[in-house]
């Protein structure tokens, strides 16, 4: 069996005034996807959910399946946030994940709602998960 390098999982978790922003970095795969989902499932309040999938360089179905429920919970205020014609995009595309959630290209076009700024910021933490 070949030995894969593995990249850790980092979620970095924003906290506006109106809006959640959880960056996505590296690999969402198998081992790390319930530790995605505790991130992105747990969201309080009632504003929007972005997450944002620029740097995200894989992902498997068991992220898609993440989420896939995420759309189910959070509906109209999910934004998924991913580079065109990346990987993750062409995925998305795949699995008709663009046809249910907003596909935005930049934070400043998913965070583009009434009340939202981006000057509110308030870091909240940082995980690095191996």
């Amino acid at each position: 069996m070949l030995d894969r390098p593995t990249c850790p999982l980092i979620l970095v978790h924003e906290a506006l005034d109106r809006a959640h922003i959880v960056h996505v970095m590296h690999e969402v795969d198998l081992a790390t996807a319930a530790d995605f989902a505790d991130e992105i499932m747990d969201v309080p309040g009632d504003g929007l959910v972005v997450i944002d999938l620029l740097d995200c360089r894989f992902m498997d179905t068991k992220a898609i399946a993440v989420l896939r429920r995420a759309a189910d919970h959070y509906g109209e205020r999910l934004r998924l946030v991913v580079a065109p014609n990346s990987i993750i995009d062409r995925l998305l595309m795949f699995f008709s994940a663009n046809s249910t959630t907003r596909i935005a290209r930049s934070l400043d076009d998913a965070l583009d709602a009434p009340g939202v700024t981006r000057e509110l910021l308030k870091p909240r933490f940082r995980r690095e998960l191996r």
